[in-house]
């Protein structure tokens, strides 16, 4: 199925992500590109609107032209965290706790680590417990492999943080 895009009504888009420019009464496919997002890439396309070129993700095009926003709180979300799979039925919109959540729960949350602070989630940090007991590793190593500090690692190990972590057959409650 394609739709003319509202905000941007001389060009439609599919609802497998493909992009048309409907200008001069032609239907071209315009070509996706990568554009880097913090720690994440996602497909974009070059629009032009009053002379002005505009870049815009696809898959927020695509949320805006077939999905109905709850309201302006929310914020797309890949039901499946893959940023490539830009097919409607993998889009949804949710609010950004929620998103925030969904990201702790797969261990994706975004890392400041310039801040010396980092959000793991309960999988990385099983991770971390067992690499650890397994012998072989610092903690540095480890706060350097998932991207955290060695206090984060140091309070999971000892189980101040995540003191479910070392329980052999922990499972999310999410």
């Amino acid at each position: 199925m394609i739709k003319v895009i509202e905000e941007f009504p001389e060009y439609a888009v599919s609802d497998r992500g493909d992009v048309y420019s409907l200008k001069f009464g032609k239907f071209k496919e315009l070509n996706k590109h990568l554009c880097p997002v913090k720690d994440r890439s996602y497909y974009c396309v070059n629009l032009s609107i009053d002379g002005r070129k505009k870049i815009k993700r696809v898959h927020e095009l695509m949320a805006s032209t077939f999905l109905e926003k709850p309201n302006a709180d929310h914020v797309v979300n890949f039901k499946d965290n893959n940023p490539e799979n830009i097919r409607i039925d993998n889009l949804e919109y949710v609010t950004r706790s929620r998103q925030a959540l969904k990201a702790v729960k797969r261990g994706t949350f975004a890392r400041d680590n310039k801040a010396g602070t980092s959000i793991i989630g309960i999988e990385t940090a099983i991770k971390i417990f067992h690499e650890f007991k397994q012998g072989g590793i610092t903690r540095r190593a480890l706060a350097q492999k998932y991207l955290t500090n060695e206090t984060t690692v140091s309070e999971i190990i000892s189980g101040r943080r995540y003191k479910d972590a070392g329980k052999e057959n922990f499972e999310l409650g999410f």
